[in-house]
């Protein structure tokens, strides 16, 4: 699982709209938006932020990230 699925998977589980994630985390509606299509992979500071607001582990949210890192990485054939 990406970080833009497992973000989007918690938020809509958690019956919580982006506009309202975007006033409890302090990013904007379009960061968002680019985190949750998976065109830009968020800061350690966003995560921190994303995980509060939605309460749930930094740790689990950051492996996400760190995943998609690596697979970023790896060259295609």
């Amino acid at each position: 699982m990406t970080f833009a699925k497992k973000l989007t998977d918690t938020r809509v589980r958690k019956l919580i709209s982006r506009k309202l994630l975007a006033e409890l985390s302090g990013l904007t509606t379009t960061t968002l938006c680019l985190f949750e299509k998976g065109k830009r992979l968020p800061t350690a500071l966003s995560v921190a932020k994303v995980a509060k607001a939605l309460e749930i582990d930094y740790d689990e949210l950051m492996k996400y990230v760190e995943e998609d890192k690596i697979s970023k990485q790896k060259p295609s054939n």
